[in-house]
């Protein structure tokens, strides 16, 4: 039962919710899921190919693009039922948020990729800190303009304390996931 896979799993909140929610579009019909898991799993790939491309132009983007189609690890977990497509997809457009607000220094874009870190954080809770490193690589390659990337870690803060507050009333801990801030 997906409903019951769903709310058993050992993860943080948006994978949980995802599989509920596909359930409640598709049914307890697996196929659909393994499905939509493949199709992240594309949609993930397309957006490799284009932040490879955007970075370092059309050789490196096919290079990225085969390389991540054949990472056997990837190939594998996106046949399964597992958080780790839904959260490389996340990341994956986080990124591509990001590059894109840095080349057209654009506030919503900011915002949707510190939405996306959230979501990816509240899917694996191991990224907790990577949207600040990004922050801050950013920051000491064009220092300007402050105000725009703060907006990218409001954003990102928006999504997560919801969940912080709702684990500090059950738990007594600050935490997203499996780890405490």
């Amino acid at each position: 039962d997906i409903l019951l896979l769903a709310s058993k799993a050992p993860v943080a909140p948006v994978y949980p919710w995802f599989l509920s929610a596909l359930a409640s579009i598709v049914g307890q019909e697996m196929t659909w899921i393994y499905a939509t898991q493949i199709i992240l799993t594309l949609l993930t790939a397309l957006l490799v190919y284009r932040l490879a491309y955007k970075i370092a132009g059309p050789k490196t983007a096919r290079l990225a693009l085969v390389g991540y189609a054949f990472y056997f690890p990837l190939v594998i977990v996106g046949l399964e039922i597992h958080p780790q497509v839904l959260f490389l997809f996340l990341v994956v457009l986080m990124m591509n948020l990001l590059f894109e607000a840095t080349a057209k220094d654009n506030i919503w874009l900011y915002a949707s990729a510190g939405i996306a870190a959230g979501f990816a954080v509240l899917t694996r809770s191991v990224a907790l800190y990577l949207p600040f490193v990004l922050l801050i690589t950013l920051l000491l390659r064009q220092p300007l303009n402050w105000r725009k990337r703060v907006t990218f870690i409001l954003a990102f803060m928006v999504v997560l304390t919801p969940w912080i507050i709702r684990n500090n009333i059950h738990s007594s801990s600050f935490s997203v996931g499996n780890y405490a801030i």
